[in-house]
C-alpha cells in the first residue's frame, strides 16, 4: 500500500534540503546504476540459509536461495521450488520438485540434494538453527527418483506445506565440504543472485545467468543502515533507492521528493508478555485485564502507525491461521480497570518493571512511553528498562528477567507456532496455565486443517481468558522507495529481489 504525504513541516523541509545539498556532492560509489538498498540488519550468520526466519534478516537470503514453498495470503503455501504435493497419510507427504533448477555452482537442484538438505536439518547442530526448530516435526526425507521426494513426519502437521517456507535450500555437497561457516561466508543457493561481496556494511549480489527466477537488474546492493533516519537520508539523497522500515510520519518528506512510501504488513503481533511463574502482583489475573483495559491502543496506532493496522485481540496475527474473529476487540476503559485493581488488593497503585530492545522498531521508544502514561492514570509506575536485542534472547533461553514484563514479538503463519516459546514446556518459560497448556496439546495432536484451526481457536480463547500478555497490535512495515525504482512489491513475508529495477 502506498502512503500519501500530508502537508510538510519545517523539519521535513530541512531533510529534503539537506538530501539535495548531498546529493550534489555525492561519492565515487554513488554513480551505480543498480539498486541499492539501505536495510536495518543483515542475517545473524552472514548467508547460513537455516539461521534466519523474517524480515529484515531473510532479504538477502530469499535472493540467494530458494525454499520449496512461498507463503501467500492467510497462510496458505504457494508453490517455489515445490510445484505441487499430496499429503499421503497424517505422517507421509509427497513434494513434486520443478525440473531444470540449478544451484549457482552448476548442480542440479533433484530430489537427493533436497533430501540431504534435511539430513543436515536433522543433525545436532540443525537442529539448534531457526529452520531446525521450526521444521522440528520432519523425521526423514526419501527421493524417489530425480524430482519426487517423500516426507515422513514424528507426528501429524497439516500445515507442512506453509511451513516449508522458512527451509532456504543449500547445495548439499559445499555445505558438508566447507561446514556451516565457511559455507556462510560462501553460500551456494539456486536463488536469481549470488554473492559477489560480502563485507561487514555492504553485499554485493550478482544475477545468475538462468535462474527459474529470472532478474531484471544484473547486480544489486545491500547496505547495512542501522539508524531510520540514516536511512531516510539515503533514499531522499539518492545513495539508496530502498530504505526499509522508516516511519511512516516521513511519507510526506519522501512524497516530496518524488518518492513513495510502500507499507507492507508483517506477520508480527507487537505484545508484551506479562512474567507469571515468579511472585508477583502480575499472578492474579484482574492485574492483567486492568493493564489491557487502561491503554488506548486505536490512540497508539493513528498516533505511530497513522491508522495502518488494528488492535491485536489475541496472540495470532489477523491473516494468520487460527486468529479466532469470535474474540472481541479490548476496549479502553481505565475506569474498569481502577475497579479490578481495587478488587486485587493494589488500589493505592505498584510498581512495574517493562524489559524491551533497544533499537527493535521506529516507534517502539515513543508507545512505550505512551503505554506508560496510559497506566499511570490507572495508579500504575511502568519503569522502562532498555537492554540489547542480544539480551532479550539471552533472557528467552536462560530466564532470569530483570522486570514483571517484557515486549516481545511473535507471530508467523501459524498461531500455534507462536505458543512453542509461550508455554510451560519451554525451556526457560515466563508463564504457565494447565488450562492453556492442555489446549496447545490438543491443537498439536489435530491430524487435518480444518481440526488444527479450530482447536488453534479453542487455544486462543483460553489464553485470551488468562489475559497472558498486553495485547497490541499486528505490525505494519514502511519502507522509502525512491524516484524511478520500479518491483518493490512485498509479498507476506517475503519480498521478490528479482523484480527489483532503478
Amino acid at each position: 500500500m502506498r502512503l500519501t504525504g500530508r502537508q510538510t513541516t519545517r523539519r521535513e523541509l530541512l531533510l529534503i534540503a539537506g538530501a539535495a545539498a548531498l546529493a550534489g556532492c555525492r561519492g565515487p560509489g554513488s554513480a551505480a546504476t543498480h539498486p541499492r538498498i539501505a536495510a536495518p540488519a543483515f542475517p545473524p550468520a552472514l548467508g547460513d540459509p537455516f539461521m534466519a526466519l523474517t524480515l529484515p534478516a531473510t532479504l538477502v537470503l530469499d535472493a540467494i536461495y530458494d525454499s520449496l514453498t512461498l507463503l501467500g495470503e492467510a497462510g496458505t503455501a504457494q508453490p517455489a521450488l515445490a510445484e505441487r504435493w499430496a499429503r499421503l497419510d497424517d505422517r507421509h507427504w509427497r513434494f513434486e520438485l520443478r525440473t531444470g533448477a540449478v544451484f549457482s555452482n552448476g548442480r542440479l537442484v533433484t530430489a537427493e540434494a533436497v533430501a540431504e538438505v534435511f539430513a543436515l536439518l536433522a543433525a545436532p547442530r540443525g537442529r539448534r538453527t531457526s529452520a531446525g526448530s521450526d521444521l522440528s516435526m520432519v523425521d526423514t526425507a526419501e527421493a524417489r527418483g530425480e524430482t519426487t521426494i517423500d516426507i515422513l513426519l514424528s507426528r501429524p502437521a497439516p500445515l507442512l506445506p506453509a511451513a516449508l517456507s522458512v527451509l532456504r535450500i543449500p547445495e548439499p555437497a559445499a555445505y558438508r565440504r566447507l561446514g556451516a561457516d565457511a559455507f556462510a561466508a560462501e553460500p551456494v543457493g539456486s536463488g536469481p543472485f549470488a554473492v559477489d561481496r560480502w563485507r561487514q556494511g555492504n553485499i554485493m549480489l550478482r544475477a545468475r545467468p538462468h535462474p527459474w527466477r529470472q532478474a531484471r537488474s544484473s547486480q544489486l546492493e545491500v547496505l547495512l543502515t542501522k539508524d531510520r533516519t540514516a536511512r531516510l537520508q539515503a533514499v531522499l539523497s539518492g545513495t539508496a533507492d530502498v530504505g526499509m522500515e522508516i516511519s511512516p510520519d516521513d511519507a510526506a518528506t519522501v512524497a516530496a521528493a518524488n518518492g513513495q512510501v510502500i507499507s507492507r504488513m508483517t506477520t508480527s503481533v507487537l505484545m508484551i508478555n506479562f512474567i507469571t511463574n515468579k511472585p508477583g502482583p502480575l499472578t492474579d489475573v484482574r492485574v492483567r485485564e486492568a493493564l489491557n483495559l487502561a491503554v488506548d491502543r486505536r490512540k497508539l496506532i493513528d498516533a505511530f502507525l497513522r491508522g495502518q493496522t488494528r488492535p491485536a485481540t489475541q496472540l495470532a496475527s489477523g491473516d494468520g491461521f487460527g486468529h479466532d474473529p469470535a474474540l472481541s476487540d479490548i476496549p479502553y476503559d481505565p475506569g474498569r480497570a481502577r475497579r479490578l485493581l481495587q478488587d486485587a488488593g493494589i488500589g493505592r497503585g505498584i510498581a512495574l518493571t517493562l524489559v524491551a530492545a533497544v533499537g527493535a522498531s521506529a516507534s517502539d521508544s515513543a508507545v512505550f512511553q505512551q503505554i506508560a502514561a496510559d497506566l499511570r492514570e490507572i495508579g500504575v509506575r511502568l519503569e522502562i528498562r532498555r537492554v540489547p536485542p542480544a539480551t532479550i534472547r539471552q533472557h528467552l533461553y536462560h530466564g532470569d528477567w530483570p522486570g514483571d514484563m517484557f515486549a516481545f514479538r511473535t507471530g508467523g503463519f501459524d498461531a500455534l507456532r507462536s505458543f512453542r516459546l509461550a508455554s510451560c514446556d519451554w525451556i526457560a518459560p515466563w508463564r504457565c496455565y494447565p488450562e492453556v497448556e492442555s489446549a496447545i496439546d490438543r491443537a498439536r495432536s489435530a491430524v487435518d486443517r480444518k481440526q488444527r484451526e479450530l482447536a488453534i481457536r479453542r487455544l486462543l480463547r483460553l489464553d485470551r481468558k488468562q489475559w497472558s500478555a498486553l495485547y497490541l497490535w499486528q505490525e505494519p512495515s514502511f519502507d522509502a522507495v525512491g524516484s524511478g525504482v520500479s518491483g518493490w512489491e512485498p509479498l507476506r513475508a517475503t519480498i521478490p529481489l528479482e523484480r527489483l529495477s532503478a
